[in-house]
């Protein structure tokens, strides 16, 4: 087995290619590349924002880019989003959202346009993230907790909203080339 030390893994993407498996450690920010011909890991890549955070990752479909999220758990955003080069391992400029905790970042399988689902003080975010420049768009709100899916076409994605406090859900689609939901099911 591979060994992470006092590292947890909580997370593990593979590329498109199949040739490196990104994992996840909960207790820095790290991201372990593992070579699957030869499984071995490679220089950890350091991207997160230190002891607390927790990583949630994307891919482009061509496989040059990986996304990492990293927040702080003990509060205190703003997230951000991090652009990692697979050819070279190393994190690009970070993305800041405004938002303090971006759960979970899913890729349009175009490509362009990876969102990052985020909780704030007005409940849940869709934060479109266009790739070719990571630049964030303007965000869509949601009351409640959320998660998203999208469509293998891209054009739709469909969020899970859920509300503890009113005992409340559905499912919201949200087309993804005007960035907006439609009737709640």
């Amino acid at each position: 087995p591979i060994e992470f030390g006092r590292q947890v893994p909580t997370e593990i993407l593979i590329t498109p290619d199949g040739r490196t498996a990104y994992v996840t450690g909960l207790s820095g920010g790290d991201i372990y590349p593992i070579s699957t011909a030869t499984n071995t890991m490679k220089k950890p890549i350091r991207a997160g924002q230190g002891p607390g955070g927790y990583d949630q990752m994307a891919i482009t479909p061509n496989g040059k880019t990986l996304y990492d999220v990293s927040f702080n758990t003990k509060g205190g955003g703003p997230s951000y989003v991090i652009p990692i080069s697979t050819a070279t391992n190393s994190p690009e400029r970070r993305i800041k959202i405004q938002s303090a905790d971006v759960e979970q970042l899913v890729m349009n399988p175009d490509g362009r346009t990876v969102y990052a689902i985020a909780q704030s003080r007005a409940g849940t975010e869709i934060i479109p993230i266009a790739t070719a420049t990571n630049t964030p768009e303007k965000p869509v709100s949601f009351g409640g907790n959320a998660a998203l899916a999208i469509t293998p076409n891209g054009q739709r994605l469909y969020l899970v909203k859920y509300s503890i406090k009113t005992a409340t859900s559905g499912v919201i689609p949200f087309a993804t080339a005007t960035n907006t939901p439609a009737k709640q099911i």
